[in-house]
Order: structure tokens, then C-alpha cells, then sequence
């Protein structure tokens, strides 16, 4: 996680001109006069934004959530900046870009003086975000404490305008507050990812008691964050799900599932790089492991021989191909997962880390009419 800059939201962001009241969070319009101001948006491409408001909330609703009438969009509050982030405006001063929720949100921290961060979920302590704030209040008010030092807490906001909601948070937690701006979409996923994974572990460990862990029903349809949330009796299925779901959004090549003396630990690797991700109960390994196997469809009654089994899944209209392995250690079964992602492995040439120059070289082989390119890495690496 980038260190934000200094300073407290209420030193940095004043109420409206003239008042020094509290305010509530930004319009449409205020957002696109703010935009404005900005040199983001012209005054016509602000006017077609408000024309169209309600459509691009529609279309917002139906990414978000998948439809526009249901219980679950009734409840789901469309932010200005998804709207405006829904329209898919080029950003004028950086031309490869759109002007979404991630530009937006830049542009909030700068008018307002606060630092923007964008979140690293892998940073971040689940422990803390799930002691300081319940899942509903962080989602509706679309905060989440992404650090502490000392007694101050660092919370993450998308509407540095929001004095109101600063207000009622630092009734909350009785501490000091330190904020920083980051887009909805960041904060959103990470609440539906701690929460949801969180609160499925702890209930399995309720259900399964110390010890269990067995077959279950087979899946291989993942659901969505918004379907697994309303689940009450699969904890274990969903906690998979969320699992291989966040895998996924993080692009890691590998989950590793790793018994030790008291609990398991679960680790992606991304980037060739082993990240601790989650420690769980040892009963809840033994379950997750028994699901994994069940889904791989490996033996789940063998557990000191090593296995191989594979496993498709889909996620919407996202189809991942999955190679596991199991290991017997002294503490129980290890699990690795290798995961092959057709969106990963079909990366653009810009997206592979070249400077100008290397790249620009790069082209200048490829298009050769003659000449051999020689390209090797680790095992798996494509």
C-alpha cells in the first residue's frame, strides 16, 4: 500500500463556501462542475452526462449487480462517480485512458487536498477492517480502514466532500482518523472479500467443530459476490468460492493451502511472488481441502498419497482451467492450485513491462523477415 500523504480530512476539506456547516456527499452536478473546473469534461459531454443520467445508472445497476429490478439493485446506492465512470468519456489529459472511477477519484483527492490511494488488497489486515466496522455500515458508506499507526486509523473514503460521514466515523471508532480517497470499486471489493470470506470461515469452524471435514456437494458453476453473501448453509462451498473468485480478480498464477501446527495459511502467488493471503482453522483446512478434492474430482479418502486432479471453472462468462495437487505433510494435506487464465495469458505487449526503448526493439524483431527469437522462463510460465 503507497503511503498517503499527511494531514486529516477535516483540515483538508472545508464545507461548502460560506457555511462551515456539514455537507452531505457530492451531486451529479457537483461532481461534473468539479470536473469542470478540472479540465476533465467539457460543458457538452456534462450536459450529455446529466441527459443520460438515468440510463447510465441502469447500465451501472446491470455490471454491478446484474439486473435493474431486483431486491439486491433496490438497495445497491449508484455513486455520481459510477455514472460519470459509466459514460466512458476518453480522459483528455491522458489519452490511452477513460475517465473512470479510478481518474475520478484522483481528481476528488486533488481538489480536496487528500491523499488518493490506490488499494492493495494484499496489504491490508482482515482483522482489522472486520474489528472496526460492520459489513453493512462499511458498504453502505463505502469505507474501510486500510492501515493504523500508532492510535491513528487510516480510512478509506471515496467522497472527500463528505463531512457528514467523517463526522459519524469519528464518533465510531474513538480514535484518531487519518483519510485518504480511493475509488468505490477498489473499497467495494475489498468489503465483499474480507467480510464474505471472513464470515464463511467463521461459520463453517461453528458448524464443523474441531476435527471435521469431509466431502461436499459438487461445484463448478462460482457464483457471484452478491449470491454467495445470501448463502447461510454452504459456508465451506462459499468460502471456495470466494477463495478461487479473488484468486482470479488478483490474476495469481498459484494457491497454495498449507496445514501448520494450529491452522492453515493460504498464500497466492502473483507476479512469481508467494503472498500470505488468510490463516484459517485447521478443522475449516481440512474442509476446504476435502472440497477442493471433491471438485477435482481426486480421492477424498486417500490423504497420504500424493494426487493430481483438475478442475474447470466458470465465473460469469469467465472459464479458468485449474491444476491441483495434493501433498501429505505432518500436519495434514497441502493443496496447490495452478491456475491457467486465458485473460492473463493473452496479455497485450504494452502490458508486459517493457520501457519504450526495450519494447520498440522488441517490435523491431518480431516484424523481421528473418532471425530466430529464443523465449524462456520457469515451468508453467507459458
Amino acid at each position: 500500500m503507497a503511503e498517503p500523504k499527511s494531514g486529516t480530512m477535516s483540515e483538508a476539506v472545508a464545507a461548502p463556501a460560506g457555511t462551515g456547516e456539514p455537507r452531505a456527499a457530492l451531486s451529479l452536478e457537483e461532481l461534473l462542475d468539479l470536473l469542470q473546473r478540472e479540465r476533465l469534461i467539457s460543458g457538452p459531454a456534462a450536459e450529455d452526462v446529466k441527459a443520460r443520467a438515468i440510463t447510465l445508472r441502469s447500465r451501472v445497476l446491470k455490471e454491478r449487480v446484474g439486473s435493474v429490478r431486483s431486491q439486491t439493485a433496490a438497495r445497491y446506492d449508484v455513486s455520481p462517480a459510477e455514472i460519470v465512470s459509466a459514460a466512458a468519456l476518453a480522459h483528455p489529459q491522458r489519452p490511452q485512458r477513460k475517465l473512470d472511477e479510478e481518474a475520478i477519484a484522483e481528481c476528488l483527492a486533488q481538489a480536496s487536498g487528500v491523499a488518493y490511494l490506490k488499494i492493495d488488497p494484499l496489504r491490508l489486515r482482515s482483522e482489522l477492517i472486520t474489528k472496526t466496522l460492520s459489513r453493512p455500515f462499511a458498504r453502505h458508506h463505502v469505507v474501510i480502514p486500510v492501515g493504523e499507526e500508532g492510535d491513528t486509523l487510516t480510512l478509506a473514503i471515496a467522497d472527500p466532500f463528505d463531512s457528514t460521514l467523517r463526522d459519524s466515523l469519528e464518533g465510531l471508532v474513538q480514535r484518531p482518523v487519518r483519510y485518504v480517497v480511493a475509488s468505490k470499486r477498489d473499497v467495494l471489493a475489498v468489503i465483499d472479500r474480507v467480510y464474505g470470506f471472513r464470515s464463511s470461515i467463521s461459520e463453517a469452524e461453528r458448524k464443523l467443530g474441531p476435527g471435521a471435514g469431509g466431502p461436499l456437494v459438487e461445484l463448478v458453476q462460482l457464483r457471484s459476490n452478491d449470491e454467495l453473501a445470501t448463502q447461510s448453509d454452504e459456508h465451506v462451498i462459499a468460502a471456495v468460492d470466494y477463495l478461487l473468485g479473488y484468486a482470479f480478480d488478483q490474476r495469481a498464477s498459484d494457491v497454495h493451502l498449507e496445514p501448520r501446527t494450529g491452522d492453515g495459511v493460504i498464500r497466492f502467488r502473483i507476479d512469481g511472488i508467494l503472498h500470505d493471503i488468510e490463516v484459517i482453522p485447521l478443522p475449516v483446512h481440512g474442509a476446504i481441502t476435502s472440497r477442493i478434492k471433491v471438485l477435482a474430482r481426486m480421492n477424498i479418502a486417500e490423504r497420504r498419497r500424493p494426487q493430481d486432479g483438475r478442475i474447470k471453472t466458470q465465473r460469469a462468462d469467465r472459464e479458468v482451467e485449474l491444476r491441483v495437487s495434493s501433498l501429505a505433510t505432518a500436519f495434514g494435506e497441502k493443496i496447490v492450485i495452478r491456475i491457467f487464465d486465458p485473460n492473463i495469458l493473452a496479455a497485450d505487449l504494452h502490458d508486459l513491462g517493457f520501457d519504450v526503448a526495450e519494447r520498440e526493439r522488441y517490435e523491431r524483431w518480431i516484424t523481421s523477415p528473418s532471425g530466430l527469437i529464443l523465449v524462456t522462463g520457469p515451468t508453467g510460465s507459458g
